[in-house]
């Protein structure tokens, strides 16, 4: 952290074989002004890297593993959702916890992406900071298309839960995340100047942080050409 200061750095990255950290570590990650992301045990766990075909004698190998296929419920529920919107501009998916609604709603994406000539720009709008990163990770996961992602939210967007725990940090998402238009409009910018832009570019935001998103449209952002609410 320390070296972090010198000014040739504009951020940081800590990559850790662990989730936990203690008060005084956590203080100073969370202060630094330049901001420093994390990318814990749990993110190595959980990323596409088939690690049990890993080998630390030729790390340039890496296997990931193979796509994840919508299941029949999914692939029914991604079919009625794609035939409602031919004809309608607002629609609603209701899915029991834990049935895959994250990777349904992707599913749709991709597929209204394809018919659209150019980047497809998706709002993908969340109530915490750890649905935020859940849903960052599973897209970009998960994903058949090329994706660029905007991570846009803050600690004082970090809510409790209906149980009482406390929300993640904006740091533990590992992603840059922030809270200015101007910095929003000049990643729109970067993107544009791509000489290949992706076929998709979503912005993963809290609620509470969605006028910072109408700001940054007043100074230039494009409209979206879908907006997912999810849990609204």
């Amino acid at each position: 952290v320390a070296e972090l200061g010198k000014s040739y750095y504009q951020r940081g990255l800590i990559v850790s074989t662990m989730d936990d950290w203690n008060s005084n570590a956590r203080e100073t990650i969370d202060q630094n002004e330049k901001g420093i992301e994390i990318i814990g045990l749990s993110d190595l766990r959980n990323s596409q890297i088939d690690w049990s075909q890993f080998n630390f004698e030729r790390p340039e190998n890496v296997v990931v593993k193979k796509p994840k296929k919508l299941r029949e419920y999914q692939q029914t529920a991604k079919d009625n959702a794609l035939s409602h919107f031919k004809e309608n501009e607002r629609g609603q998916l209701i899915m029991a916890p834990g049935t895959g609604k994250t990777f349904t709603s992707l599913k749709i994406s991709e597929a209204l992406a394809k018919d659209k000539n150019g980047p497809f720009k998706v709002l993908y709008l969340v109530p915490s900071i750890q649905l935020l990163t859940q849903t960052l990770r599973g897209w970009n996961n998960d994903t058949e298309l090329t994706i660029t992602s905007m991570a846009v939210t803050s600690d004082r967007d970090a809510s409790r839960g209906t149980d009482g725990t406390e929300d993640i940090k904006a740091s533990d998402i590992g992603y840059p995340a922030t809270t200015s238009s101007k910095k929003i409009l000049q990643n729109w910018h970067d993107f544009e100047s791509l000489p290949k832009p992706t076929d998709m570019l979503v912005v993963f935001s809290t609620y509470q942080s969605i006028e910072v998103i109408g700001e940054a449209q007043k100074e230039g952002f494009p409209e979206f050409d879908f907006i997912i609410s999810d849990e609204a």
